[in-house]
């Protein structure tokens, strides 16, 4: 294998490792599902991807700030309210 391959086919599976890390792979995966599902049409797919995607993002930011809540907490200001567990 010449050495440009070697380096491509590495970082491939670096960028690989990257999605799995990072969830992406994961994200698509539902998105790409909810597509199908909801039967999106095609002129309308990018923008509802991106707006889902947005919506993960912004998901996982309040899960970061709430790190620290009591289990069963859905908001540390509201720790006297008791969320019920699924």
């Amino acid at each position: 294998m010449d050495p440009d391959a070697a380096n491509r086919e590495k970082q491939a599976k670096m960028f690989e490792r990257y999605l799995q890390n990072s969830g992406l792979s994961l994200a698509f995966e539902v998105v790409f599902a909810e597509i199908l599902t909801k039967k999106i049409p095609s002129d309308q797919v990018f923008g509802y991807a991106a707006m889902r995607l947005r919506q993960f993002e912004e998901d996982l930011g309040k899960l970061e700030q709430n790190k620290g809540a009591p289990t069963g907490v859905a908001n540390p200001e509201d720790a006297s309210k008791k969320v019920p567990s699924p």
